[in-house]
């Protein structure tokens, strides 16, 4: 006998055998149907007991150039540097305003932790999320619920300006209603803040002018006495030297000899500056800067005429949920029971298959 026909043969016991799987399986298919089934109860009752959540979501968009055009008041806003009209001017070159600044204010408003925290306690939003018979924590309730639940999402860069915001909760006209006011409180808080930025920026130029104004008239009034002072002096020489009448020649204009004017027009000179009641009439930059001072006092911005944002969709009513999905919940049952059923079902089996060797 060759040694190919000695040689032992094995066997390998290890190898799955789909047939006798299958008649495993199937003789544990009312078992395998039991477990799913009650999976798919378990499920069912889930279904049955949790609340659902609805979801508001709103949509926004950049502000136009006329929404925020009654923001610019100050001569020259949007021009970039540049000299003033005349040295007396203040003429204000600043950049102003613009549609991004006043859109990109009011993202950081709606994702502004304060704000949401003041909507949160003026609202008592708490109460959304608690029994009547339960106590929880405002903080809690603040952090872990309504802070994460209200999500805003913003544009990816180069793909838009479309912002928007949405809220989860069970109440599906208490969903859109806290959406839209935390919106509408948003809008609000943003224009405020510009018109009293701008508001502020008046006040203190308002300040300027008018120290500065003050102190033109004072130095007008220095130089005024310095000149009655000069004048007395002048008119004392003139007295002296017998000059009573005007008496200006070349010679006397060259060397700035004013005493030659005489006696009598010195005297008229010094007498009209004494009863001067105002030196306003002879500062130049006076009435550019009173004109100015007077356009800031006549600034009032209306905040019904401001726009920093264009709401593209308010949040509406939803009229389905978006938990739980009961399709998906029914379908991952199934699945899970089947799974668990056939797992169930070959561990009996082995169990039953041992049993009966044993015996």
């Amino acid at each position: 006998m060759s040694e190919l026909q000695q040689a032992p043969q094995y066997t390998n016991d290890d190898e799955i055998d789909l047939f006798e799987l299958w008649e495993t399986l199937w003789s544990q298919r009312l078992f395998i149907a039991t477990v799913t089934g009650i999976i798919v109860l378990l499920a069912i009752s889930y279904l049955l007991v949790a609340k659902p959540v609805y979801q508001a979501k709103a949509y926004f968009l950049p502000p136009l150039s006329s929404d925020v055009q009654v923001l610019n008041v100050f001569k020259g806003e949007g021009e970039g540097e540049g000299e003033g009209e005349g040295e007396g001017k203040q003429a204000i070159k600043r950049k102003g305003v613009s549609t991004n600044s006043a859109y990109e204010a009011f993202k950081q408003n709606i994702q502004s932790r304060q704000l949401r925290r003041e909507f949160f306690d003026k609202k008592k939003l708490v109460s959304l999320y608690a029994d009547s018979n339960t106590s929880v924590s405002n903080n809690n309730v603040f952090e872990k619920d309504f802070n994460k639940g209200l999500k805003v999402t913003l544009p990816k860069k180069g793909k838009g300006d479309v912002v928007s915001i949405e809220f989860e909760l069970h109440d599906p006209k208490l969903t859109a209603k806290v959406v839209n006011e935390f919106v509408d409180l948003a809008r609000k808080q943003t224009v405020s803040e510009l018109i009293e930025s701008i508001t502020s920026e008046v006040e203190s130029k308002k300040s300027i002018l008018k120290d500065k104004i003050t102190a033109m008239r004072a130095l007008a009034l220095a130089r005024r006495q310095d000149r009655i002072v000069q004048l007395e002096e002048t008119l004392v020489l003139a007295l002296v030297s017998g000059v009573l009448d005007t008496n200006i020649n070349q010679a006397a204009n060259e060397l700035n000899m004013e005493y030659m004017r005489g006696a009598k027009a010195l005297r008229g000179e010094i007498k009209i500056l004494k009863s001067r009641k105002s030196d306003d009439a002879f500062i130049p930059e006076l009435r550019d800067l009173e004109e100015e001072f007077s356009y800031l006092s006549s600034i009032k911005i209306q905040s019904e005429k401001v726009k920093v944002v264009r709401v593209d969709q308010h949040a509406y009513i939803p009229e389905t949920p978006i938990k739980p999905k009961k399709a998906l919940v029914l379908a991952i049952s199934i699945v899970l029971g089947g799974m668990l059923g056939i797992m169930l079902a070959l561990m009996r089996s082995a169990i039953q298959n041992r049993k009966e060797s044993l015996a």
